[in-house]
């Protein structure tokens, strides 16, 4: 039985805290809602690719990354928003993007690998 915790899972795990702070970002300094969900959907589709077995665990980490990193940014006014509604909405909305981006990566991963 393989372990549920691998080097490639760890390291996708880290690829997704990152990609989480760079989405929180893209959050506030845009002046819309659809750089930063389109920056989402990329990068939670590439963690469903890299991982089509376990994506939502990248996805759910890179999900709480967004929060948490919003909340930081935010709470010690780290980078000044261009609309702070945007940020906001971007960042509690995020998981929806997140979760399904990882599923449309994994879908595509395993039916390129079928054929």
């Amino acid at each position: 039985m393989k372990a549920f915790f691998n080097k490639s899972l760890v390291i996708h795990l880290v690829v997704s805290v990152i990609s989480g702070i760079v989405i929180a970002l893209a959050g506030f300094v845009s002046e819309s809602v659809h750089f930063p969900f389109l920056v989402n959907l990329l990068f939670s589709i590439g963690l469903g690719w890299l991982e089509p077995h376990k994506g939502w665990l990248p996805a759910i980490v890179q999900v709480v990354t967004v929060l948490a990193a919003a909340y930081v940014i935010s709470g010690y006014n780290l980078v000044e928003a261009e609309k702070p509604d945007v940020a906001s909405f971007t960042a509690l909305l995020g998981f929806l993007p997140a979760l399904t981006g990882a599923l449309m990566g994994a879908f595509f991963r395993r039916t390129f690998s079928a054929g």
